[in-house]
């Protein structure tokens, strides 16, 4: 059996493969320090013609700039890079796969034109606005719980919405959905599904713990904290 096994070639493409997975992570590990320029430039490394086999291989950079420039609050810069992304697929592309293509660009497009509008007016109602359109309107209803849960989606879209509560400093707003993302795994009939989410459960204690504490003080910046140390929060 072991002799089946075809050895690991280490080829070029392989090879650059590796490179840009190691620089990508580099960026991450920025990002989650909230070191932003410094982790648009890894992502922008990780895009060197050297390390691209093909076109595609450049998406995961791209979306990780698109999200540092978010969280810089360089919304119309993330918004020019989701609607040139936009421009480039045909109108349906991946209507099966609400992960995927036109359905979650149009959502990201809606988070940046909200945030853009609330920065303008000094008021978070597109924001508010926003989010209950992907809580009750949107197909992605069923992934958020109380309705609905999928590991991967659900997960970035919970990572939004933190982001978002933070953003707005709505330290009731955001605890109450994180009460509801806690309950929905510690209920949860499957007890496997109990077992399997119980770091989970953990993470979002500590960023319900971070925003009690912003609270009570008065001072903003604790969930950042978290980040730096969660392998489940994303930045």
């Amino acid at each position: 059996e072991k002799n089946n096994l075809a050895p690991f070639t280490g080829n070029e493409n392989t090879q650059k493969i590796i490179k840009r997975h190691k620089i990508e992570d580099e960026g991450w590990f920025l990002a989650k320090q909230g070191l932003y320029e410094e982790a648009i430039a890894r992502f922008r490394a990780a895009m060197d013609p050297s390390l691209i086999n093909y076109e595609h291989e450049k998406s995961t950079a791209k979306w990780s700039i698109e999200k540092a420039y978010k969280r810089q609050g360089k919304f119309e810069q993330a918004l020019q890079m989701v609607e040139d992304k936009l421009k480039s697929l045909p109108p349906q592309v991946a209507d099966d796969n609400i992960f995927t293509g036109n359905d979650w660009l149009n959502k990201e497009r809606l988070e940046l034109l909200a945030l853009i509008k609330a920065r303008d007016n000094r008021d978070n109602e597109s924001i508010y606005g926003y989010i209950d359109y992907v809580k009750t309107k949107s197909k992605y209803v069923k992934l958020l719980p109380p309705k609905g849960y999928i590991v991967g989606g659900s997960d970035t879209l919970i990572d939004d919405f933190i982001y978002l509560y933070d953003y707005m400093h709505d330290y009731d707003f955001g605890i109450a959905f994180m009460n509801e993302i806690i309950e929905y795994h510690t209920n949860h009939k499957d007890p496997n599904h109990r077992s399997a989410h119980a770091k989970d459960v953990r993470e979002y204690t500590r960023v319900k713990q971070a925003w009690e504490l912003d609270k009570k003080t008065g001072q903003h910046g604790l969930l950042q904290e978290v980040i730096k140390t969660s392998d489940v929060i994303s930045w």
